[in-house]
């Protein structure tokens, strides 16, 4: 048995523009399966061969049928990202401006997170105004476009970059429109995951557009998506995202609404919420936002937007928006004000300036980057055929330069991976519009089998077909008013005519109203440009349904007579032949007045679309009406004419055909009342299109009575603003008149009193006289002038504050920097100290810490006695040439240099560079605001001794770092040394000392310092407690191990780690993070191993935790020993003198030593062993003589 199938149900489904299975992903299919095949082992393969052969040609068709990135004009690149490059392009043939967005497949195949089907889909469907629109997408063999609706207003961020900060009443318009496009998107079933300012787009009126749907994901049935790894930037990604890095779970739309919170935040405070200068600090600010997040107090703010910002930034269960939606955000205090349903007609806040269709003055973006490389665009230049922008250059990411390979060795798949990814949003509404005429075809099952049995009339078939729609018409209505009086045709005739009369009326006046809309016209005729072509697609769209109309006219002739065909049966074929004969005949009187008929029509059509276009009102609507009605009556007269003559000899010669012809009367009535509707729905189209067009026309008129008053607003504030100037240039004369006469009064009362008076009465009389003639008269000026002394006085008021203000900071300053100068003056001392006991060491090779000597001498009569001899002043070095020779051989010169420090500013960039000069010295890193500050106090100091690592800097250490930054980036860790930093403080410990550890307690609070931790002994014995340095228990219930706990990080650790001085993770709470930026990446190097090479060599210098003294001090540091006592004596490294001073005068060097005042073990006072001590050192030091041995003391 044949199985028959049915191509109906097919046919639909390829029609079908909403189907997967429709005629452009059918054609997508074929074509990238076709370039698939192109691989080299398909040569071995014969089907594969056979199959490239057949379809190779109908693949490069289609190509060269459909959209391809050469039918647009490139007007200029306006942004690019990580997965793709957007340009502004003309469409050749229409003149229409799009955003194209250009992705690489192979850029997205590698890269597996790119969004692009969903980004894609989103456009496609979005009928949203809040939603940026796709109107045509297309492939070629190496990239995917996307072609969006332009935004010529920018995007968000930089209308907060150029205002720095908005206003509440800005914030709100703005929240509220992302609100609502949030919904939509939500609506859709999808998540954004990457809401940020930068994603905003402002269309030419400033109404906002949410964009850039490549992170977007859809979600399940129950609302939630499960992630794995947390995407998004960084500064608006929520907590439960970042959680997903450590735990995969599940998200929601929550996640969006706190990017909202995060935006809302920096719309009014000019920066994110959460910022930090790394991801690492950026990330642990928002895991911990219930403490972190802080509203700034010198901005003011109102309680309902602060409320707004907290219920975004919440948990995930408990913020705004995640359990109600945007109904729920909308409901909110600080939305009170806002007309949901009408906010996109109210005027925002921003209107941007837009000059042209290809303006993009409002786009922050250098095209200048990505065009001055060299590279091109495409890397095979034999594709340069296929449309591809052969003439853009590639920079990096997923337009990098690649290398010019041949076809692949097996079968990718790549470009069946984007089949179906082509879309075109005219041609959809197009087969939309035509759905009813296709379906009306679809239902003509028996087409096939009609055409066997017509086939000698197939070649006059399509002349046939209107007229015998015509005569079917005419036949009807001739049956239906065949028993009515030619009263009721008079009746018709005088109310068209009644009609007519009212239709003329109304045409002279809305003539007359055009002819004054037409004079307004031209004076807006600029601002009509678009409306204008706005209007042309409309009337292509009427000529569309006009042809669709006619075609539908042409259908049902064709099935009417296919069913009477198929009704027939074979017997009367034979007449039915020859009654088709006659008709064939009556066909040829027809076809003259089928001819005038149609000319005329044509005419008519042409008079009828001349005034459609013309008119502009509903002038067109009464002019159509009124020419169709009078065409109708002459073809009925025509027709009822000859309908009366030929119906005799039609009922004679084919009664069967009537009796057929009244079975079809049904079908008839059922197509003219379709005919009717889609005539009303075609009318009524174009009623709604002229009232479109009437609405853009008051609006401009709106915007043009606004221009109007702003031009008069602002001649009226510039001729306000002239007249300030002129009264203020009148003033100012005054005052100075005002001046000079007041300076030439006190000069003469200066005069009158340096005058010294003669001996005599009358003398003196005659110069009181005179004073009291000129006081009168000052005072007759003080009275004239005293307003103007009123205003000098409050003047000189605030003047004397604020100099009260500055001589009090200055006081202050000038006390700091005393301070400073004697804490430096304390430093050079100790340092030079530090100098001379390694030079002494050095020297002679002598043990300062050898027991058998010191022994020695304590023991000998002759070594106290020499003491006494020594004198009590102190000298110092008097040649320069061996104190720099001295310091040469100890160690390495110092390093100056302009480095950079990091800030954060508000901006776009968001990071800015600071200059520092930098001097690395032997002791420390210091930092000068400027060279000539050398010498000074410096602003920033970090010593060598404090130093845990130096390492070069990456992205991750600071956020938005360039690639030129980071390869100049240096990382600084040290200890945290705190404005109230005391350096005898026992608990301040450098990681690179070697200070032993005992059962003492190891300061006096008990603490014992290591690694930046303050140690405390402590034993565990129930816990299941584990050392974080060997992992191995540090617990047990009967004989638990000595074990240690840091009090800053509780850190748990074995004792014996400490006491064998071994390495580990320094104390978090301790440390300070440096981060710095080299001139380049050849002085980071330099820097960073002399950093490294001063830790190294002058670690024996500054890390000495004690003077080895038998009797004096307890035992020689050593892994193992037992830990010093609180009396411990430790030597700090201060600030060096290795800067200018160190090259330009004598070095002085002197040694200091701190003894303990009390020690009852060695049996000698501090000041005798340090005599004893000064005894033994070489010739070469004893030059400096010892003064006032008491404790500490200067050799």
């Amino acid at each position: 048995m044949a199985n028959h199938f049915d191509t109906s149900s097919l046919r639909s489904i390829l029609c079908d523009p909403y189907s997967n299975s429709n005629v452009e992903n059918v054609l997508d299919v074929v074509a990238a399966l076709v370039w698939d095949c192109n691989f080299q082992s398909a040569k071995n393969s014969r089907a594969i061969q056979s199959f490239v052969q057949r379809f190779s040609e109908l693949a490069n068709f289609i190509y060269s049928q459909r959209t391809k990135f050469t039918d647009f004009e490139l007007v200029k690149v306006i942004g690019q990202g990580g997965f793709g490059r957007v340009q502004l392009v003309r469409h050749k043939a229409t003149r229409r401006v799009y955003a194209m967005k250009m992705m690489s497949k192979q850029h997205l195949l590698d890269h597996s997170q790119s969004g692009y089907w969903e980004e894609r889909d989103i456009m496609v469907k979005a009928t949203s105004e809040w939603l940026v629109t796709c109107h045509q997408a297309f492939v070629d063999k190496e990239n995917i476009y996307l072609c969006m609706e332009y935004m010529p207003g920018g995007d968000l961020y930089y209308w907060l970059e150029y205002y720095d900060t908005f206003t509440e009443e800005q914030a709100q318009f703005y929240l509220a429109e992302i609100v609502l496009a949030l919904e939509a998107l939500h609506d859709l079933g999808y998540i954004h995951r990457d809401l940020k300012p930068d994603n905003m787009l402002l269309d030419a009126q400033g109404h906002l557009k949410l964009a850039d749907f490549g992170s977007c994901v859809r979600l399940d049935s129950q609302g939630r998506y499960f992630c794995s790894s947390p995407i998004g930037t960084p500064d608006y990604i929520s907590p439960e995202m970042l959680n997903c890095q450590s735990k995969a779970g599940y998200i929601g739309p929550a996640c969006d609404w706190w990017a909202l919170g995060v935006i809302a935040f920096e719309m009014l405070f000019g920066e994110t919420a959460f910022y930090g200068q790394s991801l690492v600090e950026t990330y642990s600010r928002i895991l911990g936002y219930e403490k972190s997040l802080k509203i700034p107090t010198d901005t003011e703010i109102t309680a309902n937007f602060e409320s707004l910002i907290r219920d975004f930034l919440r948990g995930a269960d408990d913020r705004l928006g995640s359990k109600g939606g945007a109904n729920e955000v909308k409901q909110h205090p600080f939305f009170e004000s806002i007309d949901w349903m009408n906010l996109h007609s109210i005027a925002p806040p921003i209107k941007p300036v837009v000059t042209s269709d290809v303006d993009t003055s409002n786009i922050n973006f250098d095209e200048s980057e990505i065009l001055g490389a060299d590279a091109k665009f495409c890397g095979d230049s034999s594709n340069s055929s296929s449309g591809s922008p052969a003439n853009l250059p590639r920079t990096a990411g997923a337009f990098a330069a690649k290398k010019s390979v041949g076809p692949p060795a097996y079968f990718t798949g790549d470009n069946l991976a984007f089949a179906g990814f082509t879309f075109n949003r005219e041609e959809r509404q197009r087969l939309e519009s035509s759905t009813k005429v296709a379906m009306v075809a679809n239902g003509d099952a028996n087409a096939a089998e009609m055409r066997a049995s017509l086939a000698e009339v197939r070649a006059q078939l399509s002349t046939a077909e209107k007229q015998a729609a015509m005569d079917k018409i005419a036949v009807n209505e001739a049956q239906r008013r065949l028993d009515d009086t030619k009263a009721e045709l008079q009746t018709a005739r005088a109310e068209l005519e009644r009609m007519g009369e009212e239709a003329r009326t109304q045409v002279s006046v809305i003539q007359s109203e055009r002819d004054t809309l037409c004079e307004r016209a031209n004076r807006l005729q600029t601002e009509l440009m678009s409306a204008a072509e706005e209007l042309e697609l409309e009337r292509k769209a009427l000529a569309a349904v006009k042809e669709e109309l006619t075609s539908v006219k042409a259908i049902p002739s064709l099935s009417v007579v296919n069913e009477m065909r198929q009704r027939s049966s074979p017997n009367e074929n034979t007449s039915l032949q020859a009654d088709l004969e006659e008709a064939r005949q009556q066909t040829c009187r027809a076809e003259a007045e089928l001819v005038n008929t149609r000319r005329l029509h044509a005419q008519e059509m042409g008079e009828l679309l001349d005034q459609l276009q013309a008119a502009k009102t509903f002038s067109q609507l009464y002019k159509s009406k009124l020419a169709e009605a009078e065409a109708e009556m002459e073809s009925l007269r025509s027709h009822l004419t000859s309908v009366q003559a030929s119906c005799k000899e039609l009922k004679e010669c084919n009664f069967s055909l009537e009796s057929k012809l009244a079975m079809s009367e049904v079908d008839l009535d059922g197509l003219k009342k379709s005919y009717d509707t889609d005539l009303k729905e075609a009318t009524t189209q174009v009623t709604r299109l002229k009232e479109r067009v009437s609405i853009q026309a008051s609006e401009i008129s709106t915007v043009t009575e606004q221009r109007e008053d702003l031009r008069q607003r602002c001649m009226a504030l510039e001729d306000s603003v002239s007249n300030l100037t002129d009264q203020l240039q009148t003033l100012r004369k005054e005052n100075n008149i005002q001046h000079i006469k007041l300076e030439q009064t006190v000069t003469k009362l200066y005069e009158v009193a340096s005058v010294v008076p003669t001996s005599g009465k009358k003398k003196k009389s005659t110069e009181a006289a005179r004073v009291a003639s000129l006081e009168k008269q000052l005072r007759n000026a003080e009275h004239r002038h005293q307003k103007e002394i009123a205003d000098l006085q409050s003047t000189l008021n605030r003047l004397k504050t604020d100099n009260e203000e500055k001589a009090k900071a200055m006081a202050e300053l000038t006390e700091s920097n005393r301070m400073l100068e004697q804490e430096l003056e304390r430093m050079d001392a100790q340092m030079n100290t530090l100098y001379e006991c390694y030079v002494t060491k050095s020297g002679t090779g002598g043990d300062l810490s050898s027991s058998s000597s010191l022994t020695g001498m304590v023991a000998e009569p002759s070594s106290l006695s020499a003491v006494g001899e020594i004198s009590h002043s102190s000298e110092n070095l008097s040649n320069d040439d061996e104190g720099q020779l001295i310091t040469q051989q100890v160690l390495p010169p110092a390093i100056e240099g302009v480095c950079d420090f990091p800030e954060k500013i508000k901006g776009k960039k968001r990071l800015a560079w600071i200059p520092r000069f930098v001097v690395i010295c032997p002791f420390s890193v210091s930092f000068f605001t400027s060279k000539p500050q050398l010498g000074s106090v410096p602003c920033e100091e970090i010593q060598i001794q404090k130093i845990f690592s130096v390492r070069p800097g990456t992205v991750l250490d600071l956020t938005y770092a360039t690639e030129d930054d980071a390869s100049r980036l240096i990382c600084i860790i040290s200890d945290k040394i705190t404005p109230d930093f005391n350096p005898n403080d026992p608990d301040l410990m450098s990681i690179a000392s070697t200070s032993s550890v005992s059962g003492g307690s190891g300061n006096a609070t008990g603490n014992i310092p290591w690694q930046g931790h303050s140690f405390q002994p402590i034993t565990f014995r129930i816990t299941n407690t584990i050392c974080e340095v060997c992992r191995r228990p540090c617990s047990d219930l009967r004989s638990p191990p000595p074990a240690l706990e840091c009090i800053r990080c509780r850190m748990r650790i074995h004792r014996n780690h400490v006491e064998n001085h071994e390495k580990f993770v320094v104390c978090p709470n301790t440390v300070k993070q440096w981060i710095i930026r080299a001139p380049s990446p050849a002085d980071r190097n330099a820097w960073i191993s002399c950093i490294n090479q001063l830790k190294k060599e002058a670690g024996p210098l500054i890390c000495s935790e004690s003077l080895h003294l038998p009797g004096c001090l307890s035992r020689s540091s050593q892994p193992g020993a037992p830990l010093l006592g609180a009396n411990t004596t430790r030597y700090r490294s201060m600030r060096n003198c290795g800067g200018r001073s160190l090259r330009d005068a004598v070095l002085k060097r002197s040694f200091m030593v701190t003894f303990p005042r009390h020690n009852s073990s060695s049996g000698l006072t501090g000041s005798v062993a340090a005599r004893a001590i000064l005894q033994s050192l070489p010739a070469s030091a004893s030059q400096h003589s010892p003064a006032n041995f008491d404790g500490q003391h200067d050799l």
